[in-house]
């Protein structure tokens, strides 16, 4: 990969980021602070839901989908309580909307080694 980069700046020149205008970013800022905290919500739980699909204690399919179903049910919970914004609303509506029976499967299937 490097060799391909090294390739990409002979030919091109080397990638330079614009430097930042401070006016732009305060602006930008500003008009975002509104949803910092329903963001910095939303990126927890995204985390949270993240690392149940990483599966670190081995459960079986059943037990990853009971775990990611009761995050689902607790973001649910306190969005309700806080109407938190879109964001949350979308994720969670969409997530429940995919659960299907088979959608955990890979979960149960054991990994076996080749000779």
């Amino acid at each position: 990969m490097s060799a391909s980069l090294a390739r990409v700046a002979q030919k091109r020149g080397a990638f330079q980021l614009a430097s930042p205008d401070p006016a732009a970013a305060h602006t930008a800022l500003t008009k975002t602070q509104a949803i910092w905290s329903a963001l910095r919500m939303a990126w927890q739980w995204l985390h949270q839901a993240a690392s149940i699909l990483q599966n670190h204690d081995h459960l079986a399919g059943a037990g990853v989908q009971e775990q990611l179903q009761a995050h689902v049910r607790t973001m649910q919970i306190i969005r309700t309580r806080r109407s938190s914004g879109r964001c949350g609303r979308v994720f969670s509506q969409k997530s429940t909307a995919n659960y299907a029976p088979g959608l955990f499967y890979t979960y149960d299937v054991r990994m076996c080694r080749l000779p």
